[in-house]
């Protein structure tokens, strides 16, 4: 039997039915098991035999293994020692060759101090053989490279620059004609140098412009160098630099133009000066002034209207080219510094009358829209109140200690409108209630806070961190006053003298409808203020503690004379209200009206007398509108003291009225239709008042004998006795029976 039959993949049940089917007949009833049995038994025996060779196998296997790693441990210890022999041998060497190269280090420093000692000697005995020609007389010539005629200057700069230290150090006394021709001489090779290099930049020669400005470097007229590079650039890009137009379109592109130019300087700078990093600082300064300063200043001056918004404008993207510059020519190691110098020199002039400009610009805009909105009025086209307390400011001066114009008041003129009004068109405050559209108007205030807003982004901008609270609290009060204290009060002061004053009962009405209406637009308008200072104001004077409280000090002020205005003017239109139904229950219902004969069919001829339905339809037009234009707290007040007038007056005029046993209950019905109206109100306390007023007229229907039971009831212990008495003094029998007694009210 061979190994191979063995070899995977195998598998046992495959192997014994190949035994059964060789050892089987094709017959299956001639079935015989015999030979089936000698098969697997002679295949077991092989099986065994198989087994004890692949044994032997394994055996002599292990035996060459184990032979094997004994032989490969033997050659890993010979080959460790041999390493570790190598690597001695190798430490030593690393040794010697450190000592050697010691050694070499330190003859080839004695090499360059001699080399150095014989330099320096050489180069003195020149220097004295040059300073010995310099004082020779005048016919005399000088020793190369000063001779002939085309001198090497930079050769000569450099020996020329040490005869001058040496010349500067010697008596004057002694060797003064030798000092003047030293001095002369380096006068002129300094001229040469500045006129090589001037030409050079002309031509943008690199190479020679590098070694003029690297020999010019120790002279004084380095800075000439610097400055003839500097100009000769920017000329040269004289076409790139000039703006289109004075336009806020044309900066864009101006702006690019100024950063693609100080990075082409740059990589121009790097190849040729010594030191690159100053010089790209100087090229930056020399180019915001110049050439930007020239346009900063057209660009504000080109239109005086927009003369704040144009220094916002052009003062911003200044900084963001400032801030790529120094990201783009490695300049911001410099911190801040770099950006903020070049701001305060380019707008210096500028920012020193900008907060008064300011100011000014919001005051003047503030008062044309309020003399505008007002100058139509009659009696109010020179309202005067008390203010706010500003801060003084002195005029800006028209123009600067640089000689740069300023305007005198940008953003418009300070002409009013009240002074050229006709006053031929002038209309009455009711009609100004009446058209409050067109005078308190939304836009004209989101206006002003839109002008507010801006300024605060541009005092943001404009001004230092640290006086920034106090001028962002400068121009918050210019809001207060011109929106808050000259605009909604005055349009609160001729809206209420509207509804205080005499007009016939009719318009009455609906003038103290419009009322609430302007009662609304006000808050409205609060809501828009509030949200201004929350938003804009607050996180621009929050850093100071002083600033905070005086913005929320002044502001709570100018919003308390206006609730105070509001609740005059409700308290007004209330009374007017109030009054409006007082007169139509006075035309429409008569002392008797509440003592009809028996016979009368007025119980049946509807819910509630004509009066009564009159004048809820009043009260709830009143109630609907208010509840339109009011909210929160100031709501439910309102309906609480409208209610208090409401039960006032029913009980002033129910006591001038003759009641009997039948008008009791038409006085009680029209009561209840008074009860469902200010139900309307949802306020709780004028539920109670109405609630009170109808418990307290039950005295009217109850009999005389059982009036003492129904005092005694818990509900008329929540009724207020005056209240019981007026209702018990209208009952027909309060005289002839014993009521007064029993409410002892006569004795």
């Amino acid at each position: 039997m061979d190994r191979a039959a063995f070899e995977d993949p195998f598998s046992p049940e495959n192997f014994v039915e190949k035994l059964s089917r060789s050892s089987t007949q094709s017959k299956p009833d001639a079935f015989d098991p015999s030979p089936l049995i000698q098969v697997f038994e002679s295949t077991i025996s092989e099986l065994y035999e198989l087994n004890a060779a692949v044994a032997q196998d394994i055996v002599r296997l292990e035996e060459e293994v184990a032979s094997k790693e004994k032989s490969v441990a033997m050659q890993t210890k010979d080959t460790s020692e041999l390493c570790a022999e190598a690597q001695a041998a190798l430490l030593e060497l690393s040794q010697g060759m450190r000592n050697v190269s010691q050694k070499v280090v330190v003859m080839g420093d004695v090499l360059e101090s001699k080399h150095q000692q014989r330099s320096r000697a050489t180069s003195t005995v020149t220097i004295m053989k040059h300073f010995h020609a310099f004082t020779l007389p005048s016919p005399q010539p000088l020793l190369p490279p000063f001779a002939g005629d085309n001198p090497n200057l930079h050769e000569c700069a450099e020996i020329i620059q040490k005869l001058h230290f040496i010349a500067s150090q010697l008596p004057a006394n002694k060797f003064a004609d030798a000092t003047a021709k030293i001095a002369e001489k380096h006068r002129e090779i300094e001229k040469n140098l500045l006129a090589e290099f001037s030409a050079a930049a002309d031509t943008k020669d690199t190479e020679r412009m590098r070694a003029c400005s690297h020999t010019l470097f120790p002279f004084d007229s380095y800075q000439k160098c610097l400055s003839q590079f500097i100009r000769a650039f920017i000329t040269s890009r004289e076409k790139e630099l000039t703006p289109d137009a004075l336009t806020s379109k044309a900066i864009p592109k101006f702006i690019d133009a100024i950063e693609e130019t100080c990075v082409e300087a740059k990589q121009m700078i790097h190849e040729v000066f010594k030191y690159p990093q100053v010089v790209v600082v100087a090229f930056i300064q020399t180019i915001v002034k110049d050439v930007l300063g020239s346009f900063v200043q057209g660009f504000i001056m080109a239109a005086e209207d927009e003369y704040l918004d144009r220094l916002h404008l052009i003062y911003e993207q200044t900084k963001t080219l400032l801030q790529r510059l120094a990201t783009r020519l490695s300049v911001s190691d410099a911190g801040t510094t770099f950006e903020s110098n070049l701001l305060r020199m380019l707008f210096e002039d500028y920012l020193q009358s900008y907060v008064a400009m300011e100011e000014e610009r919001l005051q003047t805009y503030y008062k044309r829209v309020c003399d505008e909105a007002f100058a139509m009025v009659k009696g109010h086209g020179s309202v005067r109140r008390k203010s706010l307390p500003t801060v003084k400011t002195t005029d800006p001066p028209a123009r600067t200690k640089r000689g740069k114009k300023v305007p005198k008041n940008p953003g418009g003129n300070g002409s009013s409108v009240a002074d050229t009004v006709d006053h031929k068109n002038t209309i009455s405050p009711a009609e100004f209630v009446v058209q409050r559209d067109k005078f308190l108007s939304l836009d004209n205030v989101l206006t002003m806070i839109d002008e507010n807003q801006r300024a605060l982004k541009r005092c943001q901008s404009l001004v230092t961190a640290a006086s920034l609270p106090d001028l962002s609290h400068r121009i918050f009060t210019t809001i207060l006053q011109g929106l808050g204290t000259k605009y909604v009060q005055r349009a609160l002061e001729i809206a209420c003298s509207a509804v205080s004053g005499t007009v016939k009962a009719g318009s009455q009405f609906d003038l103290n409808l419009e009322f609430l209406g302007v009662v609304h637009d006000v808050n409205n308008i609060v809501y828009l203020l509030l949200k201004h200072f929350w938003d804009r104001v607050l996180p621009l004077v929050r850093s100071s503690v002083n600033v905070y409280q005086a913005c929320v000090t002044e502001k709570n002020e100018v919003l308390g004379c206006i609730e105070a205005l509001m609740s005059d003017g409700l308290a007004q239109s209330q009374k007017s209200v109030i009054a409006h139904c007082a007169s139509i229950l006075s035309k429409l219902q008569k002392k008797g009206d509440f003592s009809p004969p028996e016979d009368s069919m007025a119980f049946a001829e509807s819910t509630c007398t004509d009066a009564c339905r009159q004048c809820t339809q009043v009260l709830r037009r009143y109630a609907d509108r208010l509840r339109e234009c009011l909210n929160g707290k100031n709501l439910e007040v309102a309906f609480a003291t409208l209610g208090t007038r409401v039960q006032a007056m029913l009980v002033a005029h129910v006591k001038h009225m003759a009641v009997n046993e039948m008008g009791a209950m038409l006085l009680i019905r029209d009561l209840n239709e008074y009860e469902k109206c200010v139900r309307r109100f949802q306020c709780a306390e004028a539920d109670a008042m109405m609630v009170g007023l109808k418990e307290a007229s039950s005295v009217l229907i109850v009999p005389a004998d059982n009036l003492r039971a129904l005092l005694d009831e818990s509900r008329m212990s929540r009724v207020p006795v005056d209240l019981v008495h007026v209702f018990a003094r209208l009952r027909h029998d309060f005289r002839t029976g014993n009521v007064a007694q029993i409410f002892s009210l006569e004795k």
